[in-house]
């Protein structure tokens, strides 16, 4: 019998798969790769300010290798201009504060200042002592110089005498500068965020949506003519160039206009257009009086000049005889100089180059100021009538004496034979009519319509030893005329005296409110004073002598506060504040201004006249006037 053999029966088992390992990192690491790969300086340092690690950043910024600074002082680094600096840090780090964001300056290794912005932490050990710091800095010099830029721009707009706006691409206003607000009489405040349309008439509807268009695709609008609306209601002419505004993707957000007031170009323009045949003429007749003026006028004061020169040279003359040529040379050559000065002068009138200063003025006094520049003249005295109750003119006061000093130059050359001469002023509506009135040689009739123009002389045997350039009334007319009046010339004829006489724009109603009366016969001055006080919200009426100023408040004009020059024309300073003290009570403060040093006993005087403060005329003196006033009224501000 055979037996089988037994058979083994295996069983598979399925292995397990192994765990896989992890790699563990250590975070130091990670935090070293990541310090070193940083594109900023991250630098550690003691509590002493000793750099104990520099990574690569700190490299590139500084310019330093780690070699060179770890173990050193983070001073070396610091400005000699910030000693203080670095101490201040290290303080607020020992006290656990950290100092964020701070922007200061660094020194590279190559001596170039550089512009940064510091973060610096406290480092804790583990029971939470600071044990040093870390410190990151980032070079921020490109968008300092963006910011200087961007600065620099926005003087240079707000500065400019151009109407400069901002706006989006739907016309809705982002900015406005001090040129929009002059040109169209709106304040930022009120178009900031308005439509663009605002300015524009509604009679051109699609002008404002074809000029959005195109600046939607980029092109730009130059030197469009058109015209738009003030806020008073006024139409203006202005040249508009219009420009897209792109991000830095290129993408136009916005636009930036450019608006310049062109409605005198375009008067002119249009008057040109009219009467050409009138220019020509105008042109043909300025040529043949600057031919006149060259074969006459200037050949004759060159001649004698020339010829007395010659003499000098050529010919041996006694020291009497080099006296008198000499003294003939120099009237002559004075008498070239004034016709110059005279023609170009003109000149700047006829094309409006001469502003006025018209503020409020006294006749009685501006009148007294040019008989007494006049002089005294036996031969032909001035008298001067100004009746009661003229009021003030609205004048340029130091133009008007040039007025009247050649009106009064006139009538004593024209005046051989002597003879008083007559000032006056009376009211003429609402003018006031000023005339000088002599009793010399007389015009002919057929001479008065002639003699305001340029060169014109009359021509009589009698005139023909006086000197002149025939301009002095021209420039009186166009004077006058700036003025908004009118010059006249009146005689009965030939020995019979003239009268010329001109007008002036009286100052109507009751005094002009103001915060301060300014009582300064210098432009310059006053009008810094004006400015300074408006930029503190105070509003000022100037005087150019002390007569205006008590005819103003004589008129009924209260102010807050007073600035004086005790250096005045006319009725001196000192005078003027004793009235002002006498009748007003020193209700309000005084600011004296010294064109020299005075001791304490003037002072003394000065304060117990009604001064609240004296203050010498120099560096500064406006600045603390205007800073005393308001401290004066600040008070009284409260109070009201």
């Amino acid at each position: 019998m055979r037996h089988s053999s037994p058979v083994a029966h295996r069983t598979t088992v399925a292995k397990r798969p192994r765990p896989v390992r992890r790699s563990h990192l250590d975070p130091r690491l990670i935090l070293a790769a990541i310090v070193e790969s940083s594109n900023d300086a991250i630098i550690g340092e003691t509590l002493l300010g000793v750099i104990t690690s520099w990574n690569a950043g700190a490299e590139r910024l500084y310019g330093y290798s780690a070699d060179q600074m770890v173990g050193r002082s983070i001073s070396r680094l610091v400005p000699l201009d910030r000693p203080d600096e670095l101490q201040e840090i290290l303080t607020k780090v020992k006290n656990g504060v950290r100092v964020e964001h701070l922007e200061t300056k660094r020194i590279r290794r190559d001596g170039r200042p550089i512009d940064v912005s510091l973060t610096v932490s406290p480092i804790h050990n583990p029971d939470g002592t600071v044990v040093g710091a870390s410190l990151i800095a980032r070079d921020i010099s490109d968008r300092k110089r963006a910011e200087v830029a961007t600065s620099e721009l926005a003087a240079i707009v707000d500065s400019s005498d151009d109407a400069i706006i901002g706006k989006t691409l739907d016309g809705v206003i982002t900015s406005w500068n001090l040129g929009a607000q002059n040109l169209y009489g709106y304040a930022a405040k009120e178009m900031v965020g308005q439509s663009i349309a605002l300015l524009v008439p509604p009679e051109r509807p699609d002008e404002l949506e074809g000029i959005l268009a195109s600046l939607a695709k980029g092109k730009p609008v130059k030197r469009f003519e058109t015209d738009r609306l003030r806020k008073d209601g006024l139409l203006i002419y202005v040249s508009v160039t219009v420009s897209p505004i792109r991000d830095a993707y290129g993408t136009v957000v916005g636009s930036s206009s450019v608006a310049r007031d062109i409605s005198e170009d375009v008067s002119m323009r249009a008057a040109l257009k009219a009467s050409d045949l009138r220019n020509v003429e105008a042109v043909v007749r300025a040529k043949d009086e600057v031919v006149a003026l060259v074969s006459h006028e200037l050949r004759s004061p060159l001649a004698s000049i020339v010829g007395f020169t010659e003499l000098l040279y050529s010919r041996v003359l006694s020291e009497n005889q080099r006296k008198a040529y000499l003294i003939v040379m120099l009237k002559e050559g004075r008498r070239l100089t004034d016709l110059i000065n005279e023609v170009l002068e003109l000149h700047r009138l006829e094309n409006g180059h001469q502003k006025l200063d018209l503020v409020p003025v006294d006749v009685k006094a501006l009148l007294q100021r040019a008989v007494d520049s006049a002089g005294v003249d036996d031969r032909s005295a001035l008298g001067l009538a100004v009746p009661k109750g003229i009021p003030l003119v609205l004048a340029d006061a130091d133009a008007i004496l040039q007025v009247l000093a050649n009106f009064v130059s006139n009538a004593r050359k024209y005046s051989p034979d002597g003879g008083s001469i007559h000032i006056g002023a009376r009211v003429a509506g609402n003018m006031v009519e000023i005339q000088v009135r002599d009793h010399g040689l007389g015009v002919p009739a057929a001479d008065l319509p002639n003699l305001f123009q340029r060169f014109y002389r009359v021509n009589s045997p009698d005139r023909q030893s006086i000197r002149g350039t025939g301009l002095g009334l021209a420039i009186n007319q166009r004077i006058v005329e700036a003025h908004g009046g009118r010059v006249e010339a009146h005689s009965e004829g030939l020995g019979k005296g003239s009268a010329f006489q001109f007008t002036l724009s009286a100052v109507q109603g009751t005094a002009n409110p103001a915060d301060v009366l300014i009582v300064e016969d210098d432009i310059g001055l006053a009008r810094l004073l004006e400015a300074e006080l408006l930029a503190r919200g105070l509003t000022s009426v100037r005087a150019g002598d002390a007569e205006t100023a008590e005819h103003l408040l004589l008129d009924g004009m209260k102010p807050r506060a007073v600035v004086l020059d005790l250096d005045l024309p006319g009725m001196e300073g000192e005078e003027f504040l004793a009235r002002l003290g006498a009748r007003n009570g020193n209700r309000f403060p005084t600011i004296v201004l010294l064109v020299k040093n005075v001791g304490p006993d003037e002072i003394a005087i000065l304060k117990k006249a009604g001064a609240a403060a004296a203050l010498p005329k120099e560096t500064g003196a406006t600045e603390a006037a205007v800073e005393l006033i308001v401290e004066a009224l600040a008070p009284r501000m409260v109070r009201a």
